[in-house]
C-alpha cells in the first residue's frame, strides 16, 4: 500500500520547518474545519480528517523522523495550485503589512513562488514568525538551495538546469532529471545526465546561439541567464535584458517603490521591481534550457 504523501496534504515542502508545519496547518483548519465549510459538510469532515492525521505524524519529531525515512526523494508537483495559493493568501494580510516597511520582499517571495508555492508560503512565515526580515534574502536562498538538492543533488550545473526546467514550466522533464539523478547520483558528468533530457523532450539545445548571435554573443546571454538564475536581482535582471537586446530601465521613481521599463516583442511595458525580475528570470529560463 503506498504511504500517504502528509507534506503534499499540508501543501508544505519536505523539510518544512515545524513553525511553517504548523501553519500551514492552522491555514487548512480554518479553511476546511466542518463548522466554517461552506460546501458539502462530510467532504469537509473527510478532508479534516487528513489533515489532522498529516499534522499528528509531522508535528511529532519521532513519528516524523520514521515516516521520512519511508519518503522518497522522488521530485513531484506541489499540492494543487488553489491548495497552494490557499495557504499564501491565508497570510496575506499580514504579509502585506510587512511589505510597507520592507517592499523588496516582495520581490524574494515572488521569485520563489515561481519555483515552488510551498517555498513562498515557507519564506513569509519564517520571516513573519521570527522576525528575521534583515536576512531575509540568505534565507531565500538557503530554501532554494535545500527545495533543489533534495531532489536533485548537488552538481551546480544540473541544479541550474533544474531551476531552468521548472520556471519555464517544464515540469515532465524536471521529474526525468531528479529520477536520472537518483539514479546515477551527483558525481557523474552532468552533461551525460542533461543531454539526455533535453533529447528526451526535445527542449532547445543552447537556444542563446539562435536568432544570428555570434558564439561570443550567445556565451555573454548565457552567462547572464545563468547569473540571474542563481541570484535573482535587479541589476542581474537589467543584464540579462541588455544581452538579450531588449531596452530596459527606470521609468519613474517613488518614495517606496519605483517602476520600469521593458521592450518585449516590439511593446513597452511598465511594470514593479519584482515583475521586472520574474519576466527576466522566465525568459532566462528559456534561454538557459
Amino acid at each position: 500500500m503506498e504511504q500517504k504523501n502528509f507534506y503534499r496534504i499540508l501543501g508544505v515542502a519536505e523539510g518544512a520547518e515545524d513553525i511553517v508545519i504548523r501553519a500551514a496547518y492552522r491555514a487548512l483548519a480554518q479553511k476546511y474545519h466542518p463548522d466554517k465549510w461552506s460546501g458539502d459538510p462530510g467532504f469537509a469532515t473527510a478532508k479534516m480528517a487528513e489533515i489532522n492525521e498529516a499534522y499528528a505524524t509531522l508535528s511529532d519529531p519521532d513519528k516524523r523522523k520514521l515516516y521520512d525515512q519511508g519518503q522518497s526523494s522522488e521530485f513531484c508537483e506541489d499540492s494543487s495550485d488553489d491548495e497552494d495559493e490557499s495557504l499564501v493568501h491565508a497570510i496575506d494580510e499580514t504579509w502585506s503589512d510587512v511589505l510597507e516597511f520592507f517592499p523588496a520582499l516582495d520581490e524574494i517571495a515572488s521569485g520563489l513562488g515561481r519555483l515552488s508555492k510551498q517555498l513562498e508560503f515557507a519564506f513569509k512565515v519564517i520571516l513573519i514568525e521570527f522576525k528575521k526580515f534583515n536576512e531575509a534574502p540568505a534565507i531565500a536562498v538557503a530554501l532554494e538551495r535545500d527545495y533543489l538538492r533534495r531532489y536533485f543533488g548537488t552538481n551546480e550545473k544540473i541544479l541550474n538546469f533544474a531551476k531552468s526546467l521548472i520556471l519555464s514550466k517544464k515540469r515532465d522533464a524536471a521529474r526525468d532529471l531528479n529520477k536520472a539523478v537518483n539514479l546515477l547520483g551527483s558525481a557523474v558528468d552532468p552533461d551525460v545526465i542533461i543531454k539526455k533530457i533535453k533529447q528526451k523532450h526535445q527542449t532547445y539545445v543552447r537556444p542563446a546561439y539562435r536568432d544570428g548571435r555570434s558564439k561570443e554573443e550567445g556565451d555573454l546571454l548565457l552567462a547572464a541567464a545563468n547569473a540571474l538564475l542563481r541570484r535573482p536581482s535587479l541589476s542581474n535582471a537589467l543584464n540579462f535584458f541588455k544581452m538579450n537586446g531588449q531596452t530596459a530601465g527606470m521609468y519613474s521613481q517613488g518614495w517606496f517603490f519605483s517602476k520600469y521599463q521593458v521592450e518585449v516583442n516590439g511593446k513597452r511595458l511598465v511594470m514593479t521591481e519584482g515583475e521586472l525580475i520574474g519576466l527576466a528570470q522566465d525568459l532566462a529560463g528559456k534561454v538557459y534550457a
